[in-house]
């Protein structure tokens, strides 16, 4: 049975969701899991305080550090979106146009942060949603929860998981009122198409508690969250106000940008529960506003549960790209290769129970297999404690988790249908390059298609460009390489490497 962690790093809280599932069936719920990040209302809250919150569910659940397929949400508070159109349709020639096509559009530098964009729609041109989060901070949380034993996948955007909570058409909002601020999602036939965040949310509810209360933050909190009747409405009604008034603001340029009318507005995370908070918006907009269901709030975790397990449609924005791409472990296509057989073998032997001559030397003879079989996958996973290696069902757990990342690899590095690059031409174009004593070369993607190996890469000079293309050229199967598209891009010189294979490996 497989399991799917999805993390979401909250300001107030830390919530977690584990879904489960067996072979082809939807996934079912396991376990939610929250635990609240100590503040006092002001300091900022760190990625080390949310980590220490995260480490208290891992430790009432150390099962999960292992054999789980993780992934993170990514708040969209920390990110920035903006639709653009590109007069072509094709990718590769978006994927070129796009860093310099954005460049005017943002107050900040590109360099310095993860560039990624998804599709919303293609006649004559395409039309993107193109998302920007800042590198350091994506690359920081991602090396956190891969020493706690858990690579993510995928780092989804909230705002875009937001969007599973809308119906599959029509025009509706999703807003998920967080601690610090508020996220809005615009969803038109269950495609997130506007994300916008405004710089209010339940904090400065609590905070205007605080100040006629003369409590501590974290008592102002649970005044708040306990005041079922609204009487506190006086307190914070100037705040909640403010909130409100961001909101209906966001929500109509959000249709304006999008030439939409709202149907529905759907309320998510705790904050949405606040006393009549819906009712209130309701007024202000003159829609519909309905509060969250069940438990509103983990929405974001229980959507990226369910897109890990291959549940929801539609195409999401995914951060790990680049150097942060999920790679897995393509080592275990030779484990697999080497013992799948021996071990499928054995499992139909041991079948043939009511030969009972032969139940002692077939145990035996499984045994020493499983043993075999163990040795290999510690021996390439030693990151797996062996107490989640005891048995057969366990190993081929393990197996199984493991080709699904090498896969995942195998996809990232440009592979088709499912088959790895061969080995033997990648060794080949790394030993073709020059030394790098002598030129320095920063290959930022590789794509491997039929025909042809494309490398997107940076060096120190023109000229190393040419010595480049042409150490390349020297081994035959690589004759035809060419360079194209020189540029300086601040202190490097970017550049493509065209390498046609015409059949060669």
């Amino acid at each position: 049975m497989s399991r799917y962690l999805a993390i979401d790093l909250g300001t107030c809280a830390v919530k977690v969701s584990a879904y489960q599932s067996a072979g082809r069936g939807a996934p079912t719920l396991e376990l939610r899991e929250a635990e609240r990040v100590p503040q006092d209302g002001v300091t900022p809250v760190t990625l080390a305080e949310q980590l220490a919150a995260l480490d208290q569910i891992l430790a009432r659940h150390p099962d999960w550090r292992s054999g789980s397929a993780a992934g993170l949400a990514w708040p969209s508070s920390r990110a920035s979106s903006h639709p653009m159109r590109l007069p072509f349709t094709d990718k590769a020639q978006i994927a070129k146009t796009l860093p310099f096509a954005v460049e005017g559009l943002v107050p900040f530098d590109v360099d310095d942060m993860i560039l990624a964009w998804r599709t919303l729609a293609v006649v004559e041109d395409t039309a993107l949603l193109v998302s920007f989060a800042p590198h350091a901070e994506v690359a920081e949380a991602i090396a956190a929860l891969q020493g706690r034993g858990l690579n993510p996948r995928v780092v989804h955007l909230s705002g875009e998981l937001l969007g599973a909570l809308a119906l599959p058409t029509g025009a509706e909002a999703v807003v998920d009122i967080g601690h610090t601020s508020t996220t809005a999602s615009l969803v038109v036939d269950g495609v997130v198409r506007l994300v916008r965040t405004v710089s209010v949310g339940g904090r400065d509810l609590t905070l205007a508690v605080q100040r006629a209360t003369h409590t501590t933050f974290s008592q102002s909190t649970a005044r708040k969250e306990a005041d079922s009747r609204g009487e506190l409405r006086s307190v914070y009604g100037p705040a909640l106000a403010l909130l409100v008034a961001e909101l209906r603001a966001t929500l109509v340029a959000l249709e304006d940008a999008a030439g939409v009318e709202l149907s529905a507005v759907r309320l998510a995370g705790d904050g949405g529960r606040l006393e009549g908070f819906a009712a209130l918006l309701s007024g202000q907009l003159g829609i519909s506003v309905a509060p969250p269901d069940g438990e509103g709030g983990f929405a974001v975790a229980d959507a990226l549960a369910e897109r890990l397990a291959g549940q929801g449609g539609g195409e999401l924005t995914c951060l790990r790209r680049g150097a942060l791409a999920y790679r897995g472990s393509i080592d275990l296509f030779r484990v697999v290769s080497t013992y799948g057989v021996a071990l499928i073998a054995f499992f139909l032997v041991a079948s043939v129970a009511g030969w009972a001559w032969r139940s002692h030397t077939l145990s035996v003879e499984i045994e020493a297999s499983r043993a075999a079989v163990l040795a290999v996958v510690t021996d390439n996973f030693p990151e797996v404690p062996e107490s989640s290696l005891q048995s057969t069902a366990q190993i081929k757990s393990v197996m199984k988790e493991r080709t699904d990342d090498a896969v995942e690899r195998a996809k990232v590095l440009g592979a088709e249908k499912d088959t790895p690059p061969t080995v033997s031409l990648l060794r080949g174009l790394t030993k073709a390059f020059p030394p790098p004593e002598e030129v320095t070369v920063d290959v930022s993607e590789l794509t491997i298609a039929p025909g042809a190996i494309t490398l997107d890469a940076e060096t120190s000079g023109f000229g190393d460009v040419a010595t480049i293309e042409e150490s390349v050229r020297g081994d035959a199967r690589f004759a035809a390489a060419t360079s194209k598209d020189p540029k300086k891009v601040r202190d490097k010189i970017r550049f493509v490497l065209n390498i046609p294979l015409e059949g060669k490996e």
